[in-house]
């Protein structure tokens, strides 16, 4: 984010009025983030949607859930920036969502005592010096299964264990609600995770290189 792949003045010529209101609102590196971001996502959107990055339109659902426009072949996308990292996920195959976090939280053990479950403090108190990390672990998958859901806090996350003894598991909040949630590897330093509300057959990882992102 600190280098956008491509020029800012391009990336920002893709963004609807409404998009470049919004970022001009706010402090210049934050509008420089929110530039880069939202016009890396038309840009990915567009490659599989065969359209051009400026003519793509979304709308929100009832609860506020960015998505694609109906006429987008259902084609769903989930944005998360942390740092110096932008996370992107697109999916074909139902809602997404990821989240990507900097290391930096200091009061870490106050959140896992208000969000997490006993299971996962349990299991953090056993970690001993690799508690730091595993709360991250815990933090991304509860933000990407949210993100996923799409429905608003509906209930406390601290009800739920999002799994730690494997790389993906499955979470249940209720009848139809049932996530898939995998980590995902972003850089040292940072921890990530993706929901979806199918199993995925598998997961491609891109990272941008120059025009284009690259698989991995």
């Amino acid at each position: 984010m600190s280098a956008p792949p491509r020029p800012l003045a391009e990336l920002s010529a893709f963004l609807s009025p409404d998009e470049l209101s919004h970022a001009e609102a706010c402090s210049p590196e934050v509008a420089a983030r929110n530039a880069t971001s939202r016009g890396l996502l038309r840009l990915l959107l567009s490659r599989h949607l065969n359209t051009d990055p400026g003519a793509i339109t979304f709308q929100r659902n009832e609860h506020g859930k960015p998505q694609t426009c109906d006429d987008c072949g259902g084609l769903h996308f989930n944005v998360s920036h942390s740092g110096d990292v932008l996370l992107i996920g697109l999916s074909s195959a139902g809602e997404i969502g990821v989240d990507v976090e900097e290391h930096l939280q200091r009061y870490w053990r106050r959140l896992a005592k208000r969000f997490y479950s006993p299971a996962e403090n349990n299991a953090l108190a056993e970690a001993g010096v690799g508690a730091f990390d595993l709360f991250y672990r815990f933090w991304v998958r509860k933000e990407a299964w949210f993100k996923c859901l799409g429905t608003g806090l509906k209930f406390p996350l601290s009800d739920y264990c999002v799994g730690y003894s494997s790389a993906e598991t499955e979470v249940t909040a209720g009848p139809g609600e049932a996530v898939w949630i995998r980590d995902l590897w972003a850089r040292e330093g940072y921890s990530a995770a993706v929901a979806t509300r199918e199993q995925a057959q598998s997961v491609t990882r891109f990272r941008w290189n120059g025009l284009w992102p690259e698989p991995t």
